[in-house]
């Protein structure tokens, strides 16, 4: 019976890295994941995983913690770590993420740096390194790929937001099944007002079909950020509700999917 579970949790883990946005795809945050979306239009402290683009908006040193536990099983626990800081014209940020557990993991460990080219037109690259391993002596492969991304301001509130990842396809070992998928995306963010904001993207990646991602954030009592979205492939949504202070930003969430469950999320940035 502990074979089979063990087969499961193996079978689950290389499920289309659509449904479940394994370790390749990094963490994007609470707060993109609370609005079912990765982020591409959105800058943050988790740009380097969703688009490095949104890293040269952070005039801060910032350090980063979040955790999302898919369909609550252990074995499935994405966590991630992000650390940035504003030098030589522009933001460095390095990011790690670890998905899986000691039978399986993938990890993708994230070196970004952004910078603003213009009055509204924002550029970043990554170097990123892939690592793939596993238990039971059947071993680790890891390699080195990149990602591009831009920010452009097409008018005071119309954000838009492309990135892209792994271009080249990288295979991590000719031994195992390894191959890096690429993940392609464009978004636009508008600001209604200065206190509600909307953002649809498109997400693709080389393993499945696109999909179309919405979501909204309302601003209120100047320290809370209430979000929603949906999203149309695999057909889930999500909530969430962040709380910002003068250095802190704490987010919490929830994404859910009909067949599958919740996927709990929380994380907090800290700003020095």
């Amino acid at each position: 019976m502990k074979r089979v579970f063990k087969g499961l949790i193996v079978l689950v883990l290389n499920l289309p890295l659509g449904l479940f946005s394994q370790g390749w795809e990094g963490i994007n945050g609470p707060a993109a994941a609370s609005l079912s979306v990765s982020g591409v239009s959105l800058s943050g402290e988790w740009s380097g995983f969703s688009n490095p683009a949104g890293l040269a908006l952070i005039s801060k040193a910032y350090a980063g913690l979040a955790v999302e536990n898919r369909f609550q099983m252990k074995e499935l626990t994405l966590k991630g770590i992000s650390i940035g800081l504003p030098v030589l014209g522009g933001v460095f940020g390095l990011s790690g993420s670890h998905f899986g557990n000691s039978l399986y993991s993938e990890q993708r460990y994230n070196l970004a740096y952004s910078k603003k080219l213009g009055s509204s037109f924002y550029s970043g690259i990554s170097i990123d390194y892939c690592l793939l391993s596993q238990g039971k002596g059947y071993g680790n492969a890891g390699g080195l790929t990149f990602g591009v991304g831009l920010l452009a301001g097409l008018n005071e509130n119309l954000l838009l937001g492309a990135y892209l990842f792994n271009p080249i396809k990288i295979r991590l070992s000719e031994n195992i099944q390894s191959e890096i998928p690429v993940l392609m995306r464009l978004g636009l963010l508008y600001k209604f007002t200065s206190q509600l904001l909307g953002t649809v993207e498109i997400a693709k990646n080389s393993d499945s079909k696109a999909a179309v991602q919405m979501g909204v954030e309302y601003n209120a009592f100047q320290h809370f950020a209430f979000r929603a979205g949906v999203s149309s492939w695999p057909g889930s949504f999500a909530f969430g509700v962040g709380y910002y202070q003068r250095h802190l930003k704490f987010d919490i969430g929830a994404g859910f999917h009909p067949d599958l469950g919740l996927c709990p999320q929380i994380g907090c940035i800290y700003h020095f």
